[in-house]
């Protein structure tokens, strides 16, 4: 598929792909890494219960959004501010916006350890949730330097700033340290410690990474002013994060107040899970991000279409594999780590397809991103929130954690299909390409080969009906992608 004769642009689109074929290997590489960390969680959620887990995830949930809050848009401003300097101004604005979050950062911890923790405690009658609340406040500074230095260091397209760093290094220190803690009979404060030293560690690795990343340009040349255009970028996206934030955790803290600490700590693995799904369609948000704002910079619609397209295969070409491993063996995980969590597994199913579907769709709202219109991101992420709540309250009363996974699935499903419409109005073209097609085509081939094989084996054993289902999805969907890229059929330049 040609894009252009021009010379320029075919060069300025092979560094795209080249960025996002860097980005789909150090993320697949990062992903096998990162089967640790779910394997380790699993160890301390058994260890630590489902109570101390739900109230540790709830207040998580609830203070994450607050960080947002501190951040003021500034480290999502920076990802778009960053690939538009030259060389010798890359750290303008860099130093306003981390000594501005940390003070804000520091403020709000202040805040919420003084005086919100006893009345947050309070709320359902766990004393024993002020003190980890307490701990948690104080790991949103470190958080807040973390983000920053890994926005700016995306921002130059090193994908494995966040990869490293906020991927694999923050979770899995994070469970590290709380299984520590639980060995050294900090059982109710243990997992909110972890939390705080998880925090600090990443951000000094950020640090680390950043310098390295900016080692060719010095302080000296930055200006302790925030740039009028990154401010002006940044505070639409400051609210957009805002709400995102919660609209991302909102579902949590409802489960937890509408059905208690043990089924949130059951919505807490749900999320878990899922999440596994989602994060690797988000993982692309920062390079995609990078490149869309330099393409759109220089007026190039041609590359955006080329690079949407591919990056939209990318994306879902790495979910569909996981999401037939998890429907395939979550029934025999789950309930390693306590037959309360059995009833996880439909929940799990539900939330992981709709990422799917959001996968293929959610990549509009970057090319929104990258053209600065941070508006309307906002106006879609209230409308997300908006259809959420009312959802959540409507459907997990009756009908439990299945309820809840129903809701976010259809809430980001609205903000997407918008997000669609949104894209085809700003650039007065459809995104999607053959490539798009052919991926979705294996796809449903691979999974109608796993079906068709765990009908014929009805009668085998369980372990060996799903592990060989799970082959027979690999070697048809691996087999089926190789001749197509063998044949062109994902050529993009």
């Amino acid at each position: 598929m040609a894009t252009d004769s021009n010379p320029n642009q075919k060069t300025a689109l092979e560094q795209d792909l080249g960025d996002l074929n860097r980005g789909v290997a150090i993320n697949t590489l990062g992903n096998l890494v990162k089967i640790a960390h779910p394997l380790l969680l699993g160890v301390a959620v058994a260890l630590y219960g489902e109570v101390n887990w739900g109230i540790f995830v709830t207040a998580q949930a609830a203070l994450l959004p607050i960080g947002r809050i501190a951040m003021l848009g500034l480290d999502k401003g920076l990802l778009w501010w960053t690939p538009r300097q030259s060389a010798e101004n890359e750290r303008d604005g860099i130093l306003p916006s981390l000594l501005m979050v940390m003070g804000l950062s520091a403020l709000f911890a202040f805040v919420i350890s003084t005086f919100f923790a006893p009345f947050l405690a309070e709320w359902r009658d766990l004393p024993q949730a002020e003190a980890s609340i307490r701990w948690m406040a104080y790991g949103l500074v470190p958080m807040a330097v973390m983000d920053i230095f890994v926005s700016c260091c995306m921002g130059k397209r090193v994908m494995g700033a966040q990869l490293v760093v906020r991927d694999i290094l923050w979770p899995l220190s994070q469970v590290m340290f709380a299984l520590g803690f639980f060995y050294m009979g900090e059982v109710e404060n243990g997992l909110a410690m972890a939390f705080l030293l998880s925090c600090l560690l990443s951000a000094t690795i950020a640090w680390l990474y950043f310098q390295r990343v900016f080692r060719g340009s010095s302080w000296s040349g930055s200006t302790f002013g925030l740039p009028r255009e990154l401010i002006r970028y940044a505070l639409p996206m400051w609210g957009a994060e805002v709400i995102n934030s919660w609209l991302m955790r909102v579902d949590q803290i409802i489960v937890f107040s509408l059905l208690g600490p043990a089924q949130a700590g059951v919505y807490g693995i749900v999320l878990m899970v899922g999440n596994a799904i989602r994060t690797i369609r988000r993982a692309f948000d920062p390079i995609v991000t990078a490149i869309f704002s330099g393409a759109q910079a220089a007026n190039d619609h041609e590359r955006i279409g080329a690079n949407f397209s591919y990056a939209t295969t990318l994306v879902i070409g790495s979910q569909i594999p996981v999401l037939a491993f998890i429907m395939l063996f979550s029934p025999w995980i789950l309930p390693l780590l306590g037959d309360v969590y059995d009833s996880a597994t439909m929940p799990i199913v539900i939330l992981c397809t709709f990422w799917i579907l959001n996968g293929a769709l959610g990549l509009n709202g970057l090319i929104l991103v990258g053209f600065g219109k941070s508006s309307w991101i906002l106006f879609n992420v209230l409308i997300a929130i908006g259809t959420l709540i009312p959802l959540l309250y409507l459907w997990v009363p009756t009908t439990g954690l299945e309820g809840a996974a129903y809701a976010v699935g259809t809430a980001y499903t609205v903000q997407n299909l918008i997000q669609v419409l949104q894209v085809r109005h700003l650039t007065d073209r459809w995104h999607y390409r053959a490539d798009v097609a052919w991926i979705i085509l294996i796809s449903i081939v691979a999974f109608a080969s796993l079906g068709f094989t765990w009908w014929a084996l009805s009668a085998q054993d369980d372990w060996l009906r799903r592990v060989t289902a799970f082959i027979t999805f690999l070697v048809m969907g691996v087999g089926l992608t190789w001749t197509a890229k063998r044949r062109g059929y994902f050529r993009v330049i």
